[in-house]
């Protein structure tokens, strides 16, 4: 299979001898590449090859001969949490000495304790300790039914940019209202939601070209843009594993765990660019518990 589908399931097998005979137990994971791993976390392929190397998440598998890493989709949460304790500025030994952690008490002991540093140093980590609190919460991940969808192209004006992953937040909101003033002014009805399409590298190599976007009824033909940074735009069509998201951004990367795990087990994920369509946007909100957003993945579909 290609890409986000099934890259690889790792066999193990156990023999357990007792009078009678024995038993062979076997244990099947389902193993992805390190881009699609990196997809699912939103951590960049050069961090991941870092916490590697420092023996704070290690790929599950690697090919002795190209080197290529394996990571297991039952990876995911722990690298969500990594995430966010480095997010906190907590050091590496101390990561490791969390993920490590023989027992949950020890583990929630040590976080506890840096947190309580944090709270009391910056303000500014609320975000990241309340992130990191969720997840550390039962049931708190983010989940939801996945569909698979077929998308017909679609007309858009757009707006595009190199952005980096972390504080691209304020570019894509200023996109958004841009693109939001150029339809009043233009006389363009919408057809869908704002979106945007988020290529690998921006996931991969923490850099990449966005694509904001507003698809509209009208044609290249039917209107004339004001001059700027709009553009028209044609949406490609394609088929993709759809899942809806209710919640503040920050913690969209659960979102994409669920969401990718479920390409890579039950589907076949092929190359392109994740699509986010922003049902309730910052545009019409100010409360982000109430945002909702649409994540298309993009898949080969085999079934009708």
């Amino acid at each position: 299979m290609s890409s986000a589908g099934v890259q690889g399931r790792a066999v193990q097998a156990s023999f357990a001898a007792s009078r009678g005979g024995g038993r062979i137990e076997r244990v099947t994971e389902t193993l992805v590449s390190i881009g699609d791993f990196s997809r699912m976390t939103h951590l960049t392929i050069k961090a991941l090859r870092y916490y590697h190397q420092v023996g704070v998440l290690e790929p599950r598998s690697i090919d002795p001969d190209s080197g290529y890493r394996r990571y297991a989709t039952a990876q995911v949460p722990i690298a969500q949490v990594v995430k966010r304790l480095r997010a906190l500025d907590m050091p590496i030994d101390e990561v490791r000495e969390v993920v490590g952690a023989p027992d949950v008490e020890t583990r929630n002991l040590a976080i506890a304790a840096h947190l309580q540093r944090m709270e009391q140093q910056l303000a500014q980590t609320s975000s990241a300790v309340s992130s990191l609190r969720d997840l550390l919460g039962p049931a708190t991940v983010a989940s939801g039914e996945v569909v698979f969808r077929s998308t017909p192209a679609q007309q858009a004006i757009a707006i595009d940019g190199d952005v980096e992953f972390d504080g691209g937040g304020p570019w894509l909101l200023a996109a958004m209202r841009e693109l939001a003033d150029v339809a009043d002014a233009a006389g363009l009805r919408a057809s869908g939601p704002i979106g945007a399409l988020f290529p690998r590298d921006l996931f991969e190599e923490g850099v990449g070209r966005l694509v904001v976007f507003l698809p509209v009824y009208a044609t290249p033909d039917g209107g004339e843009l004001p001059d700027g940074r709009t553009a028209w735009r044609e949406l490609p069509a394609g088929d993709s594993a759809v899942m809806v998201y209710r919640g503040r951004h920050a913690d969209m990367d659960t979102a994409y765990g669920v969401l990718g795990s479920y390409v890579a087990e039950r589907a076949i994920g092929v190359a392109g660019a994740i699509r986010e369509d922003f049902i309730v946007s910052a545009l019409q909100t100010d409360r982000e518990q109430d945002l909702v957003t649409e994540v298309a993945w993009p898949v080969f579909r085999t079934s009708p």
